[in-house]
């Protein structure tokens, strides 16, 4: 799955904000988030999270309870294939100041934490560039 093609799954199938993807069994239950591209070059978890959305949604019955939420992290970033653009967005999310590509794309994510509600556990899915 090349960059392009990853991206424009993002942007059909976003929910909440851009590089969203949820799975909702329709039941209550726990609130999981899977991040993939924290870091830009790190490709292989933003492929894996396309590939287990796709799966999810065409088998619906694999998840009996909850949710799932999938994260791009930094899709600027992903998509010029940088760790980053301005700044770690690993480093940002505990005060996330000022106007950079990864300061306005933590305050992001946190609103959406903020609509999700109470999670039960996150996944970073980090890995190599190559």
């Amino acid at each position: 799955m090349k960059i392009h093609e990853v991206i424009s799954y993002f942007y059909k199938n976003s929910s909440r904000i851009s590089g969203h993807l949820e799975v909702n069994s329709g039941n209550p239950g726990p609130k999981t988030i899977i991040f993939g591209g924290t870091h830009g070059n790190e490709p292989s978890g933003v492929k894996a999270i396309v590939k287990a959305h796709q799966l999810l949604t065409a088998n619906p019955d694999l998840i009996a309870s909850g949710q799932i939420h999938f994260i791009l992290g930094n899709p600027e970033a992903f998509i010029q294939n940088l760790r980053f653009i301005d700044q770690d967005l690993n480093r940002v999310f505990h005060q996330p100041k000022g106007n950079s590509v990864e300061a306005l794309r933590a305050r992001e994510i946190i609103k959406l934490f903020e609509v999700i509600g109470p999670i039960d556990s996150i996944l970073d899915l980090h890995t190599v560039s190559k």
